[in-house]
């Protein structure tokens, strides 16, 4: 799926949580009426001047209603993102775990592997699937481990640096 079909289709889901029932193409246009509404200095008018809204949202300004169609659609790219802990057995034979909601999650997950196996770690690396679907891998760093270690566990703020 192309980015632009993508990036229309996250629109229009969440431009469907606050728009009439419309199809998805329609849905789709209203995003965009209230944009150029917005950008021609109308963004302090009611929306349902312009579009059909659901009734509890009547009162809603053309403004007020694309900032909750943005918020979901920062909701719908974070749920797309999924998270994996990829272990190379003897660097030969792959194990994935996951998918976890949080890199946070994730890096726990390795650092109990990394614990449990002991000298017979093989290699293990972040897989982490990005919002437009594309796999990003990463090794993790005996650095991490190591700090983890010392914490006594993966903290947040370990998770966050690595």
């Amino acid at each position: 799926m192309s980015i632009s079909r993508l990036k229309r289709k996250l629109i229009s889901k969440s431009a469907g949580r606050y728009l009439s029932e419309l199809s998805e193409d329609d849905l789709y246009k209203a995003f965009l009426k209230l944009e150029d509404l917005e950008n021609s200095g109308h963004g302090d008018q009611l929306a349902h001047n312009f579009v059909t809204v659901w009734e509890p949202l009547e009162q809603k300004t053309v403004s007020d209603i694309l900032n909750l169609i943005d918020s979901g659609i920062d909701e719908e790219i974070i749920m797309q993102k999924k998270f994996y802990v990829c272990h190379m057995w003897g660097d030969v034979e792959p194990k994935l775990y996951g998918p976890y909601s949080t890199p946070f999650a994730r890096d726990r997950k390795a650092f109990k592997i990394w614990q449990k196996e002991g000298d017979n770690r093989g290699t293990i690396f972040q897989l982490n699937i990005t919002e437009k679907g594309n796999p990003v891998v990463r090794a993790y760093t005996g650095l991490f481990f190591e700090y983890a270690e010392n914490a006594g566990g993966v903290t947040k703020e370990i998770s966050r640096i690595f």
